[in-house]
This record gives C-alpha cells, structure tokens and sequence, in this order.
C-alpha cells in the first residue's frame, strides 16, 4: 500500500532510494571473488562527498542482504561474510567496513503473531549519517511470517455477520521479504514495537518508560504508514463501561476515501459463557463508522467476558491485499443490558455521514455522527426528527435522493425527504412509534434512470439516550485539535532542522571559498547537486538543494531550544565492537 505518512527519519522530500536499489540488484556474483569486491560495487554510484552518503551506503547494504538471501550463485567465503549468524551482525559488518559509525542495540519486541503481544529478546541497528543517529530493524526488513495466532477464541462477528464459531489454528511460514518501513524508522514509530536496554536509544525528546512501552495498544505497520491516530484510548487492554466500548480513530480523508476496515470480533475462551446462544440470534455487536476523516468502532457486548477486537485494511477496489492495522483486547464486566440485533449490516458505507454521502452530493450535515437519538410516539403524538444537508450545485438536478426507515415492524416506523431545489436543501424527517433502535438509509441514484438508488448513508436511530456519549464526542474533538497542533509543531521543529543544515552547509563552503581566495586559488563557484551518474543511469537520490537565508530559519523557530536525544549521542560516532547478540530475531507479521 502506498506510504501516507511520513515514517521515515531522513528527508523522504528529497532522498529517493530507486537508482540505489536498481544498482544493488544488478550485482552479477559471477564476477564478484571477494568480500572487499561487493563493498567496491556498492559503493560506485555514491561519491564519498556526498552529504548523504551514509544512508545511501546504508540502504545499499540492506538492498544487497535480501538479494543475497534470493540468489544461489555465490562463492562460499563471500557469501559467509556478508551473511554472519544474524542479519544485524551482518549489517554491522558492513557498515563498519564503510566508515559508518554503526551500534548494534539490544532490547526487547513485541510478538506480532499472538493478540496477547508478548515480549522477547531481540536486537536492531543504528547508524549515524550527518550527525543524525538513524534506526533500523533489519529482521523486519527482510523476514516475515504468515503465521497467527487464532486458537482459543470464539469469533462473534466479522464484517457485519454473525459467526459464533471456534477459531481453528492455521499453519504459517516464513518469507524473506523487504518491508521499507523499517529502514530508518522514526523513533516515535519504532517505539511501537521495539524498546532498547538502554534509554538514551529511544532517541525520543519524551522518553518512554518499560510500562508505558508495554501497555500501548498494538498497532501493526500499516496503521503507521496511513498515518493513523488514536482519539480515544489507546492502552493494550480497554475496559468496557456498561458492556459498551467505542474506538475512535483520526485518518487523513484520502485513506477513508479510498480503503475500508474489516474487523473481527472474538471471545476469549473460557472467559465467558456464551454456549446457550445460536448464531442466529447473536446480535451484530459493532457499528462500523467510516466518516470524512475520522474513523469509529462502537462496540458492545453481550455477556461479560474478555474480548480480542481486530482491524485490517484493504483497498475498495481491491479484496485480494488485507494487511493487519491493530488489535486490542477488551474486559467487559458486566454485559450491555440493551444488546440487541442491529437494524442491518450497514456494510462499506458503515453509520454516520462519509465518503459515500459526499461524492454524492450531500454536504453540511446536521448530523455527521452514526447515533441519532429520537423520542418515540406519546399519547398518540410523534416527535419527528429532522436532518438537513446542502446539496451540491451540480447534483440538485441531476440525483434524485430517497429515504427508508428498516425496523422490525415497519409500521413503527417511517421517513419522508424533501428537496428543495431552489435552496439547494435535502431534508429528511425520520418518526418512530416505540421505543427501540433503527435504520435510517438515505439514497440516491440518476435522475431518470432505472437503476435501483444505491445507499450512501446510514443512521442508527435509537431511544436510548447514553450521556456518556455526548462527554466522549468532546473529548475526541479536543484530541483531535491537539493531534493536529502537534503535529503541526512537529514539521515546525523539522523544517528548522533542515534549514539549519543547509545554512551550515552554505556557510561551511563560505568559508572553505575565503580560505582559499587568501592562499591565492582561482575558484568558481558552482551549485553543489548532489548528483550522482553512473554508467550513463542517473543515480541521484538528492533533489537540488535552493539557498536559503536565515530568515527561514527564523520563521522556522529560531528561538526553540528543544535538545534532541540524537545530539547526546553524536559523541559516541566511532569504532564500534561487536555486541553479544540476541538468541531470537523479530519476525513481522505479513503486510
């Protein structure tokens, strides 16, 4: 799937690893006789002035380990070098036979193939280029696993239907792979999955504790490269309150736009009894909620027990890729007293106002959450409830928009839709008779055309009314201003960062220029490019870098004084040895 967010902690702006990699993988082995051979073919593309070169070098070694795990044709004494006991030693090697200030780091990780992600032994890289310590995790760049941990649950639900069956344990194996995303992993990703013995490597300017790093909710690869945030809470384990629990999620409109989540819902063996319950009369537990930018799971449960929650990703338009995006386990004590069947699988389209509502049309809801609360029918009167949209211009005459209330009876319940087209205004009035919980499906399709109107948006009416969820709708939406300031100061702090680099760089050469107009040298000043040619292949991983002035810095933050735990480090650059090395290596599970 394609990257989202920014993951990684070079400049993804500017450096591009395409050229590199190619290069890597036209190594022919055939006329490769010795170790110091493959370090001089790697190193062809790359001068050594080069202010990147470190990563590149980097890059190129983590390229060459996972060919070298795919090809049979190379002489035993190189291929025994370049491939020690573990893939970090490996790495290490390398780097060190480059010049590159390279550690071998020791912690633990978490188990990506069990929902209870416990801890083992394990060990990663960091290497140093300009000053800058980068992280890399090289067991899960090159290896994988398809195996999951499924036995002892019961699944409930899964992507709207009813199960109730016993999960059986299916067979895995191991791939050799390249997953980019561990190449030069931000802290604040990698901190999800792999926590150092040594604190000064979080390379965090807010450090994370053994506790802290161990109760946070698992998130798999994917959740980080779409970028997603959490909005409610995000510890390992959540407990329901009343038998209910809702997780919300911020994601960018592109990544709801175009993908949908498939969940699964399961029970714990042995952790609560629902043996007297048929499949058919399970209820559907989970309101599936896909809005504009923000993404909702409102679950509930109907006994007491613990519950393991899972969520992937797949493309709208393409079944055949499903990549885990997390999973967390769920204590409920004490069962939802109104679990009842949902009104219908509201499928892709979900509850609340989304995508599917917008590209047809409808825009400024009254209501954008799933949940609409109605009165039901008293003393022979109704209590009506209205929802209004705006209509877009070029859609007034050419949709015609319908409404439907599902219900168990439907004489308990009904809908009318009005337009009015001069005002550009849809209005639907929803009225239920007794209490209990609906469906309210608005459609739309072609005017004139014979076509059956598709739905584009679902509510869930219920007399039920839950204060709680009033109070949690305004705590996401503060965490969702918060989430958008940090991260605006984040690419604040960043661009600092890399104006301040540039402007040493420019100063450095100033100075190296009045040195030698002062010994007398006739020297020109040209553009550095940062480009690389090699045999007639562009092979530059750096854009044009444009001067800049230190204004830009100013605007940047100049006044920040925020130290980074990169700059305590930068003293421990050097000859490295080797470190005793971890018994087990880190698998990831299978994106």
């Amino acid at each position: 799937m394609e990257i989202i967010s920014k993951v990684h902690s070079y400049d993804e702006e500017t450096i591009s690893f395409y050229n590199i990699d190619e290069h890597v993988f036209r190594i022919d082995f055939t006329e490769i006789k010795t170790f110091e051979d493959v370090l001089d073919y790697i190193k062809k593309p790359i001068d050594d002035d080069d202010e990147h070169r470190n990563i590149y070098l980097a890059r190129s070694i983590v390229s060459l380990l996972y060919f070298v795990r795919l090809t049979d044709d190379i002489l035993e004494p190189v291929f025994f070098e370049l491939l020690l006991p573990t893939l970090t030693a490996s790495f290490h090697h390398m780097c060190s036979s480059l010049n590159i200030p390279c550690r071998i780091i020791q912690g633990e990780t978490k188990d990506f193939t069990s929902y209870r992600h416990e801890t083992y032994r394990a060990e990663w890289c960091a290497f140093m280029c300009n000053d800058d310590w980068h992280l890399v995790d090289l067991d899960g760049i090159l290896s994988a696993t398809t195996y999951h941990e499924t036995e002892g649950r019961i699944v409930l639900e899964s992507e709207g239907e009813a199960i109730l069956e016993h999960q059986e344990q299916k067979e895995g194996q191991l791939l050799v792979v390249f997953n980019d995303f561990w190449f030069c992993t931000k802290p604040n990703k990698i901190i999800s999955f792999d926590f150092p013995d040594e604190r000064k490597w979080l390379l965090l300017d807010s450090p994370v504790s053994s506790d802290e790093f161990e109760s946070m909710l698992f998130t798999y690869v994917e959740f980080h490269i779409l970028g997603l945030q959490f909005l409610t809470e995000c510890s390992s384990k959540l407990l329901a309150k009343d038998g209910r629990c809702k997780i919300s999620i911020k994601a960018d409109p592109s990544v709801l736009r175009s993908k949908c989540f498939p969940y699964t819902l399961s029970l714990i063996e042995g952790t609560g009894d629902i043996s007297e319950t048929k499949a058919e009369d399970l209820p559907l537990l989970v309101t599936y909620a896909p809005g504009i930018d923000m993404l909702s799971f409102n679950i509930r449960f109907p006994v007491s027990g613990e519950y393991v929650f899972e969520v992937s990703v797949k493309d709208l338009d393409d079944d055949d890729i499903v990549c885990h995006c997390f999973d967390v386990v769920i204590v409920c004590e004490e069962a939802d007293p109104n679990c009842r069947k949902l009104p219908i699988d509201a499928g892709i389209v979900g509850f609340g106002y989304g995508h599917a509502a917008k590209e047809a049309g409808l825009k400024n809801p009254s209501k954008a959450s799933p949940t609409v609360n109605v009165n039901p029918q008293t003393d022979g009167l109704t209590h009506p409830k209205t929802l209004t949209f705006q209509i877009e211009n070029d859609h007034i005459d050419t949709i015609e928009y319908g409404s439907d209330i599902i219900a168990d009876n439907d004489i308990n319940a009904f809908s009318e839709t009005h337009v009015d087209a001069d005002k550009g205004k849809l209005t639907v009035v929803a009225n239920v008779k007794t209490e209990g919980e609906y469906a309210l499906s608005i459609t739309a399709k072609p005017k004139q055309s014979g076509d059956n109107p598709e739905t584009v948006l679902n509510y869930l009416l219920t007399t039920n009314k839950n204060e709680d969820d009033v109070e949690q709708e305004q705590l996401m939406k503060k965490r969702k201003l918060d989430l958008i300031l940090e991260s605006k100061m984040e690419d604040r702090i960043t661009t600092k960062k890399v104006l301040t680099k540039k402007i040493d760089a420019i100063e450095k050469e100033l100075l190296e220029l009045r040195k030698m107009v002062e010994d007398g040298i006739d020297t020109t000043l040209n553009a550095a490019s940062g480009d690389h040619v090699y045999e007639g292949d562009r092979c530059s991983q750096s854009k044009n870098e444009d001067a800049v002035d230190s204004s830009a810095v100013l605007a940047a933050g100049e006044n920040d004084d925020n130290a980074t735990a990169t700059s305590l480090l930068a003293e421990e650059a050097g000859t490295v040895s080797t470190s005793k090395l971890a018994k087990k290596s880190k698998m990831c599970h299978l994106m």
